[in-house]
């Protein structure tokens, strides 16, 4: 008998009902070979609870199929799937289990813990760990664009703030393009952190958002273009 604990912080996610279920269920379906003497699925749900954070608090829902929302609220701010389970017998001889994978709007609050006391410890929780991790890679997005590390916003921000008053001061066309280009691009990193968050959940203000996101970009875009193409075409064919 051995206990063996790993924690990893998760990368970005797009996270809807549909897919906690999915990690539920693998989870209660791989329990056999973790500790042989679980009980059977049915049984088992009862051990897995949802967590609904808010500005207001956290919302319990044990078991997770309490919750009967096809969508979460729009100000949810983290969703976590709990489970635990013990086989009841004596501590010396008790084997345990205890999974938290938690999704959060912020960088530093999306992970996933694993603690197991069991035969094998080390080896089961290495072997649940890739499986679900390998659940969760069809709902990967691209918001880990903006969050490189936790100081990163705030250096875009800056950046794109003295590109903008660079790009004033010059009047170098070419220069002054590149300087718009990196201010621009600057707009959109902080636009999507603020607007898709480090994990996005699906609410209806979340579909909202990437539909403004979505026509914002497209305007960015096209305003990227005729700034780069105008004092180029100036440049090389003087109109």
């Amino acid at each position: 008998m051995e206990v063996y604990s790993t924690q990893r912080k998760l990368s970005t996610y797009s996270v809807n009902t549909q897919l906690m279920r999915n990690l539920e269920t693998y989870i209660i379906d791989k329990m056999p070979g973790i500790i042989p003497s679980s009980p059977g699925p049915h049984q088992l749900e009862g051990n897995a609870a949802l967590l609904l954070s808010h500005p207001d608090g956290t919302d319990h829902f044990t078991p997770t199929g309490k919750y009967m929302q096809s969508r979460f609220d729009n100000d949810t701010e983290s969703v976590a799937l709990e489970f635990q389970y013990h086989d009841g017998k004596p501590v010396s001889e008790r084997q345990a289990i205890v999974i938290t994978i938690r999704f959060s709007r912020y960088s530093d609050d999306s992970d996933l813990a694993i603690a197991l006391k069991a035969h094998a410890a080390k080896e089961k929780v290495m072997d649940l760990e890739q499986g679900l991790l390998q659940q969760l890679e069809k709902n990967k997005n691209t918001n880990w664009i903006a969050y490189p590390n936790a100081g990163t916003p705030i250096f875009i921000f800056i950046g794109g703030f003295l590109s903008f008053l660079f790009a004033l001061m010059t009047d170098n066309r070419v220069l002054k393009t590149l300087l718009i280009f990196l201010f621009l691009a600057a707009v959109y990193l902080v636009m999507h952190s603020f607007m898709k968050g480090y994990c996005s959940f699906d609410t209806k203000r979340q579909k909202t958002m990437n539909t403004i996101f979505k026509w914002i970009f497209s305007t960015v875009t096209i305003f990227i273009i005729i700034s780069i193409v105008t004092p180029l075409r100036k440049t090389l064919w003087g109109y």
